[in-house]
């Protein structure tokens, strides 16, 4: 009992520790711009990302919104593993600016080209968990507001094909992300709620590693 209260309390401080980082950070803020890396250094540890997501799609002129949920499995640069529920299951891979959609119906898979939209989403949380904001600031101008132990991360569309696609996104976190929404060009409306995320050093299954690594 002694053993596991002592393990306890070493990962409660361990929790508290990265916290204090992170508010120290956003202390600072004010004369030192926090910078998107700075936030993902305080919460990204571990190898692989697993978690549950919820995402809702407003068309314009469609009078109801679309939502889907399911898993989400993200190893930081290496791939990122949705996969959808519903009658015919669907996995979308991303992997480094290479995307593509499948579902598989009885023995057959299909596949399904992604739109550039929900490829940028991708782009954004290949980001937010793994560091990497190079590419992304091509295309955007990353400004990040910290408010206490939540920050808001806004991406504005500054290359030609960003603005020919997206007109704003938006990241949300506290600290770990769990809400992207992005406006497309033409006014649709996406929001992807990320929940029960779990940071593990456990490696990926065969299936997620044949995904990850074609």
């Amino acid at each position: 009992m002694r053993l596991l209260a002592s393990r306890l309390t070493i990962v409660i401080m361990k929790i508290f520790h990265r916290f204090y980082l992170l508010l120290v950070a956003l202390g600072v803020s004010s004369a030192y711009a926090l910078t998107p890396e700075a936030i993902v250094e305080s919460y990204l540890k571990m190898q692989v990302v697993r978690g549950y997501y919820s995402q809702t799609h407003e068309v314009v002129g469609f009078p109801r919104p679309m939502t889907t949920d399911g898993t989400f499995v993200i190893a930081p640069q290496r791939a990122i593993l949705w996969e959808e529920k519903g009658l015919f299951p669907t996995k979308t891979i991303y992997r480094d600016s290479s995307f593509h959609v499948y579902q598989e119906i009885g023995l057959d898979r299909v596949f399904r080209a992604g739109t550039p939209v929900t490829n940028v989403a991708n782009r954004v949380l290949w980001a937010l968990f793994s560091g990497d904001f190079i590419g992304l600031r091509q295309d955007f101008t990353i400004d990040v507001q910290p408010d206490g132990f939540y920050w808001t991360m806004n991406f504005y569309p500054k290359s030609s094909l960003a603005r020919a696609t997206v007109k704003s996104i938006q990241a949300l976190g506290s600290p770990i992300p769990y809400r992207v929404e992005y406006l497309a060009v033409s006014g649709d409306k996406t929001t992807i709620d990320l929940y029960g995320l779990q940071q593990t050093s456990a490696t990926l299954t065969s299936e997620e590693n044949a995904l990850a690594n074609p």
